[in-house]
């Protein structure tokens, strides 16, 4: 049986894990080049900094955070009831897939320091990237990035849905971002 993957997608305060917020976290299960499980919550950090410029690209507000969010020690529960439901438990750890997967990942582990839990017990140190994935496969010429290897134009030429309202959503990047590396995996298994 291979390994399950869990592809993450977080919406933040600002670019700087260490004092901008997490405001809301997706997270995927993928097993196999399909997704078995979703998750996706606003999550309450106060001691974060909101950037009205950040707040734009995904609507999540302060207030929205307090009133709607989960505590992370919840977050990290619900992560951990995930990994139960799925056998992906200690003393094996879990990989994480992202998209721009340093950017997400520093998000992850100001989550798990929030609460003063060890990511680095929890989670291996490697990591997928969707887009280093892409640039890799556009210069073996088996993709067309038209452009950068954005979220979206990684999705449009692995030809996934990527289902944005006006505003970034963790839930629905995620989701997103793990089809795209089942795809682009798909790619290299063809080749």
């Amino acid at each position: 049986m291979k390994r399950k993957l869990l592809f993450i997608d977080c919406e933040t305060g600002g670019r700087d894990a260490n004092q901008h917020a997490i405001c809301s976290l997706g997270a995927v299960v993928l097993h196999e080049g399909f997704v078995d499980e979703t998750y996706y919550t606003i999550v309450n950090d106060q001691a974060g900094y909101l950037m009205d410029e950040a707040v734009a690209i995904h609507g999540i507000t302060s207030e929205r955070m307090a009133s709607e969010g989960k505590h992370p020690t919840h977050v990290i529960e619900d992560l951990e009831q995930m990994f139960m439901r799925h056998d992906m438990r200690l003393p094996r750890r879990v990989v994480v897939g992202a998209h721009n997967a340093d950017f997400d990942i520093s998000f992850l582990k100001r989550l798990y320091a929030l609460v003063g839990a060890d990511y680095d017990a929890r989670f291996e140190r490697r990591y997928m990237d969707t887009q280093a994935l892409a640039y890799a496969l556009e210069q073996a010429g088996q993709m067309e990035l038209y452009g950068t290897a954005s979220l979206e134009n990684v999705c449009k030429a692995t030809n996934v849905p990527l289902n944005r309202s006006g505003v970034h959503h963790a839930g629905e990047d995620a989701v997103a971002a793990a089809k795209a590396w089942s795809r682009m995996v798909q790619m290299v298994r063809n080749r």
